[in-house]
């Protein structure tokens, strides 16, 4: 099957031709459910953020603006967009208008910096970048000003805020000096294939520097189809975005189904506990994702008792282990269900349902989301399967899992028989519920963000005092996981200290997300018996300490 990205692997066809066969695949796009949710329901609420509320009718009337704005900037079908736009309903508005003109997005996140932005625009050749500038946290002008001059091909950097940096465009003008064609038929002109790409997702990955994951309308709708439905999801359910908007659990979890539901979506920008809960009963949200540390402190407010939180029929967690006493917590105080997940922008996802036991949501991920993809766990030596109840490396296949890394080879990312390998430890039960018990991979989850620890540690090694560095995860109450860095100064040295370690980190481009949390300065890394960093003692080491201290 041909693609439109050159460097995306495609689709063997008759994989493909089977699929659609099936009806799999819906053969959807964004574009034609955004105009079947606004024909149908057009006076109903679609999109609701922080200052604007919109009806499906008055959502798809700005994503038109939007899109014709971006045809006369000279962006056309198959072109790639960096969208780094903040939690708001422009988030939406830009992914749906790049596809509206079958353009492909590149999902960045507001706290990626020049390092990261520089790599996708290279990695794509993206001829245009949406920013938001203030994103609460900090101010990105000083990125666009640092970032837009070093390269040709970016030849549109269209800027959302207040004070447009020169030589950009301002993203509110363009949208309301927009006349797009009054004649609807005029967006089949600019219809993309079901088939293509449209959107290329970041992995954290294990080898620095984010990989690109290109997902089609076909494989990426039918992901969402199944999270609804695994939900039990209807037009009726208002899901509320308490996640990064351009995080793949934001996609799948909420926006996705409730845009394939015809329900509402409320996104929220960085909110505290009691603003949560003050957005859940402003808003009657049916249901939200989070991560663990959001629920714990939510639950944990002085305030909790003040707001009427009886919307909620249910609350998602992935990402990190969920304790007992958090779901009870939830169960008892807010009345509503739970739910835990799992997945991955490459498409291996899985749920615990509504009807499952408490035991199966605190203990599992759940089953596959779509019965169609199929996982097993396998000797990651042998790739031979396990027996049910022993550990292995989880795999997947079918027709939402990813066909291989954006122009990066498919060698030793599948199985002989075409599972993808997901990097994670796991076990199967009996019924076929999957729970997570570790990592292949070298990737830190620090409340569900994955941090490549090698990125880590390139950047650390060019320190003028450092001679070795390790980065490893360590337990911690709220995140699940945070970063420690040990160090082998080089001899003579001083001891680097922990502010060194950030500012190091901040000079060299790496984004804040991704600095060590913790330092340990040691004068030889302890190493296995063929030489490598042993990691695994590092981490018995710092949770040792974290006990004497008292912090877990």
């Amino acid at each position: 099957m041909a693609l439109n990205l050159e460097g995306a692997h495609a689709w063997p066809e008759e994989l493909a031709e089977y699929y659609r066969q099936k009806k799999w695949w819906l053969g959807l796009t964004w574009g034609d459910i955004l105009d079947r949710n606004a024909d149908m329901y057009g006076s109903r609420l679609a999109v609701i953020d922080d200052e604007t509320s919109l009806t499906w009718e008055q959502f798809r009337d700005k994503v038109d603006r939007l899109a014709w704005a971006l045809l006369e900037l000279g962006i056309k079908k198959n072109d790639t967009v960096v969208v780094q736009v903040m939690n708001s309903h422009d988030y939406l508005v830009s992914l749906f208008a790049i596809c509206r003109i079958g353009a492909v997005e590149l999902q960045a996140l507001t706290n990626h910096g020049e390092r990261e932005i520089s790599h996708f625009v290279t990695m794509t050749d993206a001829v245009a970048w949406i920013v938001s500038l203030d994103d609460k946290k900090k101010d990105l002008r000083p990125l666009v000003n640092e970032t837009k001059p070093k390269f040709n091909s970016l030849r549109n950097v269209i800027c959302i805020g207040e004070n447009i940096p020169d030589g950009c465009e301002d993203y509110n003008k363009l949208i309301a000096e927009s006349t797009p064609p009054k004649n609807r038929d005029f967006w089949m002109s600019t219809r993309p294939d079901p088939n293509h790409v449209y959107l290329i997702g970041l992995t954290g990955g294990t080898t620095g520097l984010s990989k690109g994951v290109p997902r089609t309308y076909n494989d990426h709708i039918l992901d969402g189809y199944y999270w609804a439905k695994g939900q039990q999801l209807t037009g009726n359910d208002v899901g509320l975005v308490l996640t990064p908007a351009g995080h793949n659990l934001a996609h799948v979890c909420v926006m996705f189904p409730m845009f394939l539901e015809a329900g509402t979506t409320v996104i929220a920008n960085v909110p505290n506990p009691d603003r949560t809960m003050e957005i859940v009963q402003n808003t009657k949200s049916t249901f939200f994702w989070c991560v663990p540390t959001q629920l714990s402190r939510m639950l944990d407010s002085p305030n909790f008792d003040k707001y009427d939180l009886s919307s909620l029929r249910f609350v998602g967690s992935g990402g990190a282990h969920v304790p007992a006493e958090l779901i009870r917590g939830l169960n008892k105080r807010v009345g509503c269900d739970f739910v835990n997940g799992f997945g991955m922008i490459e498409g291996p996802c899985s749920i615990t349902r509504l009807w499952d036991t408490f035991e199966a949501k605190q203990n599992t991920i759940g089953t596959s989301t779509c019965p169609y993809v199929h996982f097993k766990i396998i000797d990651p030596n042998t790739e031979v399967e396990m027996p049910r109840g022993k550990e292995g490396e989880m795999v997947a296949k079918g027709p939402h899992v990813f066909q291989g890394y954006y122009k990066t080879s498919r060698e030793g990312i599948y199985t002989k028989d075409g599972y993808f390998r997901s990097g994670d430890l796991a076990k199967m039960d009996e019924e076929g519920r999957i729970s997570i018990t570790g990592r292949i991979k070298d990737v830190i989850n620090r409340g569900g963000e994955m941090i490549s620890a090698r990125e880590i540690e390139e950047i650390m090694v060019t320190h003028p005092r450092v001679a070795e560095a390790a980065a490893i995860s360590m337990p911690d109450r709220d995140l699940g996981e945070r970063v420690c860095l040990y160090v082998k100064p080089k001899e003579g040295a001083a001891a680097i200290s922990i502010e060194e370690v950030k500012k190091h980190c901040e000079d060299s481009g790496l984004a804040k997300f991704q600095w060590p949390d913790r330092v340990e300065n040691l004068p030889d890394l302890p190493l296995t018996n063929v030489g490598k960093p042993d990691k695994k003692k590092m981490r018995d080491m710092i949770s040792a300490l974290l006990k004497e201290e008292g912090a877990i």
